[in-house]
């Protein structure tokens, strides 16, 4: 169901599906699920990594419930959990508001439209970095980092696409619970 209140959320729509052509270093295409205002997210993502001439593949699936981030092996049916507090936080406010895109040192150039689509262009040099930015998500992303050229943007835009909650069910997985992001990224410095 579309709404025009966000609900405080920063996603458009209750639910949603975005399709992203991968060119450049990464080529191939990625999919963004996401429900209930974004506390549910998948992406898919199939491609190939093509650095200084060698190929891999970079094939993955992440599903984002509320404050857990499972990284799954569709094949082996097995996967790997991080907690973390971003995944709240990102639902439930805008992290591509002007004040957000500032503090990452972004600067706002333009706007251009793509896919039909009114984007604010927003560039932060220090990350090398172009993003569209239509509703509080980006649908184009440059990166330039000299050897490293990769470019994201979106086909299409679903805001009503009534997806099956199948997409976000983890059951028969088995799951490794790597801990929290904040756990590891704090006892990083004791080694």
């Amino acid at each position: 169901m579309i709404s025009n209140e966000r609900d405080g959320s920063a996603f458009p729509s209750e639910q949603g599906k975005i399709v992203y052509r991968l060119t450049g270093s990464l080529e191939g295409s990625e999919i963004w699920y996401w429900s209930d205002w974004g506390k549910k997210q998948r992406k898919e993502t199939t491609a190939v990594m093509k650095i200084m001439g060698m190929e891999q593949d970079q094939n993955s699936v992440t599903v984002i419930l509320e404050d857990k981030v499972y990284n799954l092996d569709t094949e082996k049916k097995t996967g790997t959990l991080l907690s973390t507090g971003l995944g709240n936080a990102t639902s439930e406010r805008d992290y591509t508001t002007d004040d957000a895109m500032e503090q990452m040192n972004g600067v706002k150039k333009e706007e251009k439209m793509l896919i039909g689509k009114l984007c604010q262009v927003w560039v932060m040099e220090e990350l090398m970095t172009e993003t569209w930015i239509w509703k509080g998500i980006p649908l184009k992303t440059n990166v330039n980092m000299g050897m490293v050229k990769s470019d994201v943007e979106a086909t299409s835009v679903d805001l009503n696409p009534n997806l099956s909650s199948d997409l976000f069910n983890i059951s028969g997985y088995k799951i490794t619970d790597m801990g929290s992001i904040e756990d590891i990224m704090n006892g990083a410095g004791q080694y």
